[in-house]
């Protein structure tokens, strides 16, 4: 049986990990979304973490759903969907995570109304998306539109998610940053590795294939190095004139 163990390598995933764990603040008695969750990293992680809550993966691409369920059996509901025409009834959802997922969908203001109101009253939401206030911003390798990976739109400035945000009904209560330059600079390694050696990027699942290469042999060996440069590059982008290649933004209802 496949792991998605593996995925904690990815150093675009874990500069955002612990503070989304944090910002999510996760209970026995949650029912969250992980919305556009893909292979369900953070799913796996919220479960690992928290026993009792129900977890709801929902992503557009079928092939990672698949490889998800593999992964973690019945521990989800694995639910094929649009983040634009949720499946959910009015303020049913005490919790939503919605990271690196708004830059991919065309009507991202439809998608956060449908978040709005699948959430219950006081329910929270953690959406994190690329920063262009970062003054050494990267832009993704990826072709802008041309599938459910590709991005639509290269990122958002804080100011223009935040105010997207509050239109929709949703209330902002805390702001942060993350992945440093550095960070930045290794997942794009990633990115070229990815093309080279899979071509084009169409679903999550085909991330799996990497793991058995060996130049994902030397990278774990050098990740925990890699690892503490990141969080020290974390520390950094909470300095207000810093900030970092990723925003990350809780909101209440």
């Amino acid at each position: 049986m496949p792991s998605l163990e593996f995925l904690k390598y990815n150093i675009n995933i874990r500069v955002r990990e612990d503070m989304i764990l944090n910002l999510m603040n996760i209970e026995d008695t949650d029912h969250i979304l992980d919305l556009g969750g893909g292979l369900g990293y953070f799913s796996f992680i919220f479960r690992q973490n928290n026993k009792k809550p129900k977890i709801f993966l929902l992503d557009v691409d079928k092939e990672s759903l698949k490889f998800a369920k593999r992964c973690m059996s019945k521990e989800c509901f694995y639910i094929v969907g649009d983040a634009t025409r949720l499946p959910f009834k009015n303020n049913s959802l005490s919790k939503i995570l919605v990271t690196e997922v708004l830059e991919h969908i065309i009507d991202d203001e439809i998608a956060i109304h449908e978040i709005f109101r699948s959430l219950k009253r006081f329910g929270e939401c953690v959406i994190s998306a690329p920063c262009y206030d970062y003054p050494l911003f990267l832009k993704t390798l990826i072709h802008v539109g041309t599938g459910p990976q590709m991005h639509y739109r290269e990122g958002y400035k804080t100011d223009e998610l935040v105010e997207m945000l509050t239109r929709s009904g949703l209330k902002p209560n805390e702001i942060k940053y993350c992945n440093g330059i550095i960070s930045a600079l290794i997942f794009k390694l990633m990115e070229i590795f990815y093309i080279l050696r899979m071509g084009k990027y169409k679903t999550q699942s085909k991330l799996f294939y990497l793991k058995k290469s060996s130049f994902f042999e030397i990278y774990k060996k050098l990740f925990y190095f890699v690892d503490g440069i990141s969080k020290f590059e974390n520390c950094l982008s909470q300095i207000p004139f810093v900030k970092g290649q990723i925003v990350i933004v809780r909101c209440v209802k």
